[in-house]
């Protein structure tokens, strides 16, 4: 049987590539883990800064 909303199931990324598979994991304290959760849609937002502190880091280290 077809499913008429199937597009509608189907996962799509939020930006313009998709994430990869793997994760990126490492530890925090607790407190910190706990007051990054509290951060609405912080996923999203640590993503978004990564490339700055990347840039920045880059800068720093390079002689950018």
């Amino acid at each position: 049987m077809n499913n008429p909303k199937k597009e509608e199931t189907y996962w799509k990324p939020e930006g313009e590539q998709a994430l990869d598979r793997s994760p990126v994991c490492f530890k925090v304290s607790t407190e910190l883990k706990n007051e990054l959760r509290s951060i609405p849609d912080w996923q999203k937002k640590l993503r978004a800064s990564l490339p700055r502190l990347i840039s920045e880091w880059k800068d720093l280290h390079d002689g950018g």
